[in-house]
């Protein structure tokens, strides 16, 4: 099983592949069309998992293909995915600040 990270764009999309224990095994990038999507699926089976952003309208076809073959696909609100960013952010630097004490 992999788990893939796709950075869903109007015209082209960026992948990033994990292997089980967390490293990043692949990198690529495919057009956001029928013929990519086609592309993107040839190198996944039904036991990866997939989380996408649900950006706009241009993640729907993508997502549609990736269930019709029987892909799990996760939608990540991208409003929750900045503020998850940004809290990691803060985090960061308490923790930072928390070890200097230490």
């Amino acid at each position: 099983m992999k788990f893939v990270g796709i950075d869903v764009g109007k015209y082209k999309c960026t992948v990033a592949v994990m292997d089980s224990e967390g490293r990043i095994s692949d990198e690529f990038a495919f057009h956001n069309n029928n013929e990519g999507i086609g592309g993107l699926i040839s190198r996944l089976s039904m036991d990866d998992r997939v989380l996408m952003e649900s950006t706009g309208s241009v993640w729907a076809n993508l997502y549609d293909r990736l269930e019709k073959v029987h892909i799990k696909v996760v939608l990540a609100n991208p409003l929750k995915t900045k503020a998850i960013a940004s809290a990691r952010i803060k985090s960061d630097k308490v923790e930072q600040g928390f070890l200097r004490t230490c």
